[in-house]
């Protein structure tokens, strides 16, 4: 499909009303969320399933931790000494800018990616009037039938957006006006190739500008490849707080297996 084709099928898109229709799905969806977080948030359990719909609703522990970056990675340096190490270290973007070593690690950088959004003008939002619904005095099981019967209606349309724009991440300039407003590629963070850059600039330059991806830590402790004392050693908790989660049973069962299937099968 050409450029022309690329820009004519995401004009369609505002201006036939699929995408305020995707985003009228979303503020619903959010809004019911609320409610029914609100509405659970006092009782004892943490999971309520909700058969009749094969839906269910969490809250899920999440901690706040303050790490210690040199320590993480020292200790990881100990462990791991392959480009494996990008997947789990990378620079502190902030204190590379504030002292001015761009041009020193730039050569480190792997090839930039990015993503591309959409900015409507007046002529865009008006193809984008939405009318959000009031789900006040709905009930635990009519929140989440508006939940999942909205979500069912919202995922094709995300899917189309998603691919319609995916074109858009390789084009050539930062920006493209249409009639209907504009799209804009914008940059993914950074990433380095933290091996080279040790091998290179040596230990004590990512000891004192890099730090860690926590997720990253937890994966790798699953995998074996750190030890499970490194959290306790490396990290202080500072906070937990109880994230809300809505989801199918079906899209839990798949996200169990791919989670398991991904420490099977990944080699570090």
């Amino acid at each position: 499909m050409s450029l022309e084709q690329e820009i004519k099928a995401i004009q369609m898109f505002v201006k036939e009303g699929s995408y305020a229709e995707k985003q009228e799905c979303v503020n619903n969806i959010d809004k019911a969320k609320i409610l029914l977080r609100d509405q659970l948030h006092g009782t004892e359990e943490r999971r309520h399933e909700f058969q009749n719909l094969e839906w269910l609703a969490k809250f899920q522990p999440f901690e706040i931790r303050e790490p210690n970056h040199s320590g993480f990675i020292e200790e990881i340096l100990n462990y791991v000494r392959s480009e494996a190490l990008s997947q789990v270290i990378t620079l502190d973007s902030k204190l590379i800018e504030s002292n001015n070593l761009n041009y020193i690690v730039e050569d480190f950088m792997y090839e930039r990616t990015y993503y591309s959004k959409i900015n409507l003008n007046k002529l865009g939002k008006s193809f984008n009037f939405t009318l959000g619904e009031d789900f006040t005095g709905l009930s635990d099981e009519e929140l989440m039938s508006v939940i999942a019967n909205t979500s069912e209606k919202a995922n094709p349309l995300k899917s189309m957006y998603s691919e319609l724009m995916l074109p858009f991440k390789t084009m050539a300039k930062d920006k493209l006006s249409l009639d209907i407003g504009s799209i804009s590629r914008v940059s993914n963070k950074p990433v380095w190739d933290i091996n080279a850059l040790i091998n290179e600039l040596g230990e004590e330059f990512i000891l004192k500008h890099g730090k860690v991806k926590l997720s990253a830590i937890d994966e790798w402790i699953l995998l074996g490849v750190l030890p499970k004392n490194i959290r306790s050693e490396y990290q202080q908790v500072v906070d937990i707080r109880l994230e809300f989660e809505v989801m199918s049973l079906e899209a839990e069962r798949n996200a169990l297996q791919v989670f398991k299937g991904r420490f099977v099968r990944k080699a570090v």
